[in-house]
């Protein structure tokens, strides 16, 4: 009886799952199941094959800059070239979790485009020497010998302190080549002109002139005298260029101490010192160990005499000065540099960059400005860090006013700047024809390759410029 209650008792319990339970699912369907899967949106079926096809800005165009910006528009339209040329990742559409992913040797490759070869750079030639190492007679134009360990060491010391020195001569060995001796020579009456109205930048560049022959026949004396009248209105270069001139010329007795040369040269470096020149302080302290005591002394007395001459400064505001210019020439505010011209500003002064107030005006399009500066006997080809003249900033923007102010007064047109880059590459990179038409009308090299090997007439190519390539093509470029 006990067995029997037992067996009903579980009959009891196990009734409803029995006879009340769902049939059970076919293993067929649970394989249907598992393979349906949600298919990809429309945009994921774009074939990694077939990118989306972007057009390519022109690396080299730069609208008018904003004034407040310090850094070069050039230099943010690379920026922003490498930004935009960059292929968009594609999305991969998501696969099943059970699908096996093929090894990366059998996926599907993308189409091969056919890309232009890029030209090799041409292997650079090796100096013999370092720029740093060379004698320092043959890195100044106007020291035409060796001079004495003393005086070598000042100069050196001075240049080192001072890279607008180093600026201003390595434009020296163009401007002297013989297609550049008109630019020249036009520039020599600019700065004459200038001179006489006491403009104090045109008697310092008419003085490099002198002493270097560019444009006028070499004459040291009448070069000293320009510098030494730039000297006493307190411009700090012309100090130190005439200092270079007066050890270059002395040193003829046995005893360095007691070369006059070497006396005053000592003189205009205090005086540069006294001005804020920290390489012109290094200079005086070098020279000073190798000068007699007596001298020392006479050279104290003769830098307070001359400092007494100069006109009355503010010696702590030309720094300031120099880069109010800078910032009026921006901003293109023609009464105040105009003003800062008057007062003798240096305005061959640069920046970091190396820039002038003459490449500040032409970067910015601010042609007046430049007018201005031109007629105050301001270098029209000084560069800046980049090798980059107010010209080629004119054919970078597209300035067609100010390329013919330029050209009309014989600016140098085939600059090159960093790459190899003339002004006629760049603008005809950048699609400006009437400015392309002005530089070939002023015997632009239109044969002249950069340093990948491209020339003007590749560059129009690369940018459908038809007009542009008919002009090049016209002028001979092949």
């Amino acid at each position: 009886m006990a067995y029997l209650a037992s067996f009903m008792l579980h009959i009891l319990i196990l009734y409803p799952f029995v006879f009340f339970a769902p049939p059970p699912a076919q293993l067929l369907d649970v394989i249907e199941i598992s393979m349906v899967f949600e298919k990809p949106k429309a945009e994921q079926l774009t074939s990694p094959e077939q990118p989306t096809p972007q057009e390519e800005p022109r690396p080299d165009q730069t609208a008018e800059p904003d004034p407040k910006v310090e850094k070069p528009l050039e230099e943010i339209a690379k920026t922003t070239l490498e930004a935009k040329t960059e292929p968009a990742a594609k999305k991969i559409p998501e696969k099943p979790a059970k699908r096996k992913v093929p090894p990366p040797d059998k996926l599907a490759k993308p189409a091969k485009t056919i890309a232009k070869p890029k030209p090799k750079p041409e292997p650079e030639s090796v100096p013999e020497l370092k720029a740093d190492r060379r004698p320092i007679h043959r890195k100044v134009p106007y020291l035409d010998r060796p001079i004495k360990p003393s005086a070598a060491g000042a100069i050196r010391a001075a240049r080192n302190n001072e890279p607008r020195m180093g600026h201003e001569d390595d434009g020296y060995a163009m401007s002297k080549e013989d297609r550049n001796s008109h630019a020249a020579k036009k520039a020599a009456e600019r700065y004459e002109r200038a001179a006489e109205r006491g403009y104090v930048m045109a008697q310092y560049n008419m003085a490099r002139a002198l002493a270097e022959g560019r444009g006028v026949p070499k004459d040291r004396k009448r070069a000293e005298e320009f510098f030494r009248n730039a000297a006493r209105q307190g411009n700090v270069p012309a100090m130190l260029r005439l200092a270079e001139m007066k050890l270059a010329g002395g040193g003829e007795s046995e005893d360095d101490g007691k070369g006059e040369e070497m006396v005053e040269a000592h003189v205009l470096y205090s005086l540069a010192a006294n001005l804020g020149s920290k390489g012109a302080a290094k200079a005086k302290a070098m020279l000073g160990a190798h000068m007699e005591l007596a001298k020392l002394e006479e050279s104290r007395n003769r830098t307070r005499a001359m400092r007494e001459m100069m006109p009355p400064m503010d010696l702590s505001n030309q720094p300031q000065k120099e880069r109010d210019l800078q910032l009026s020439a921006a901003e293109g505010n023609l009464e105040a540099v105009e003003e800062l011209l008057q007062s003798g500003v240096d305005a061959n002064a640069i920046d970091d960059e190396g820039r002038t107030p003459m490449i500040m005006a032409a970067w910015r399009g601010h042609h007046r400005v430049l007018r201005s500066l031109l007629d105050a006997g301001v270098d029209i080809n000084a560069a800046d860090n980049q090798g980059r003249t107010a010209l080629s900033w004119a054919a970078i923007n597209g300035y067609g006013g100010i390329i013919k102010t330029l050209l009309r007064e014989a600016a140098l047109v085939d600059v090159r700047g960093e790459g190899g880059l003339t002004p006629l590459m760049r603008a005809a990179w950048n699609g400006y024809e009437d400015i392309v038409a002005d530089l070939i009308a002023s015997k632009a090299d239109v044969h002249v390759t950069d340093n990948y090997g491209i020339n003007a007439l590749r560059r129009a190519k690369s940018q459908e410029e038809t007009q542009i390539i008919a002009l090049l093509r016209a002028a001979g470029a092949r």
